[in-house]
């Protein structure tokens, strides 16, 4: 993981993720979900990680391994 980004982590604080999506947006995303999975029989899910644990990039799990989660 490169410098930047794990300082980028640090800084952010948790609320200022929600600002990148408002009420409107959030809707629109969940609806696009639903007429999705109308389609198919998987299961999508939408997350918006703000940062990250100090210890998480080097010894925590994947991005994937967190999506599952």
């Amino acid at each position: 993981m490169k410098l930047s980004r794990l300082l980028r982590h640090l800084a952010l604080p948790h609320w200022l993720a929600l600002r990148a999506f408002p009420k409107p947006a959030l809707r629109a995303i969940e609806h696009a979900i639903k007429a999705s999975e109308v389609s198919h029989r998987g299961e999508l899910r939408f997350v918006v990680e703000a940062n990250l644990p100090l210890d998480g990039p080097w010894r925590g799990p994947t991005p994937r391994e967190r999506a599952l989660d």
